[in-house]
Parts: C-alpha cells; structure tokens; sequence
C-alpha cells in the first residue's frame, strides 16, 4: 500500500468512525511519530572513529579516490577470501583445498 493509498483511507473512513477509535487511532499517531527521528537526526551519536571515516570518505571522493565497480568487486572478493582463510585455518583446513573451493 502506498502512502497516498493508506491516506485516502484513512481519510474516508475518519468521518464515520467513533470517539475511541479516533482516540486509539490519534494515540497510534502521536506513538509512532515519537519514536521515529527527523531525517536531520541520526538513531545515535557516532563515535569518534566514525566520524572520522566519514570524513575520509569525503576526502577521498573529493581527491577521486573511489572503486570502480570491477574494483569495488575484487576488493570485496579479496577480503572474502582472507576471512575464508582465517576461518579455514581455524578449522584445519589445508591452503591448497581452500583455494581450490573458491576457483
């Protein structure tokens, strides 16, 4: 359902509702419009060393420090193959079975 589909209904259905549902219904509202943050707003307070990756990041987008999307991709698939190994490795298995599941 759409936003503008749940507000038609919404509004159609309002005048003939009764005093407690529009109670629960005004209760609902002010709830749910509480616990939600304004966009502004982020969920919690990033820590210092978030902020400073965020930082980074800008830095590095403004000086066109960024992955193209074969190397977005072979990053990602390099770090998983480490953490394949370290994981392997914990487990006992051998180098040579560990690649040769990956290719």
């Amino acid at each position: 359902m759409t936003r503008s589909e749940a507000i038609a209904i919404i509004t159609r259905r309002l005048a003939e509702a009764n005093d407690a549902t529009l109670a629960a219904i005004a209760e609902q509202l002010s709830t749910s419009a509480d616990a939600v943050a304004p966009e502004s707003e982020l969920p919690r307070v990033l820590t210092a060393r978030e902020l400073q990756l965020i930082e980074q990041s800008k830095e590095d987008f403004a000086q066109e420090r960024t992955f193209s999307i074969d190397g977005a991709e072979e990053y990602i698939y390099r770090a998983f193959i480490q953490r394949r190994g370290r994981h392997a490795k914990t487990r006992g298995v051998s180098e040579s079975r560990r690649l040769s599941s990956i290719n």
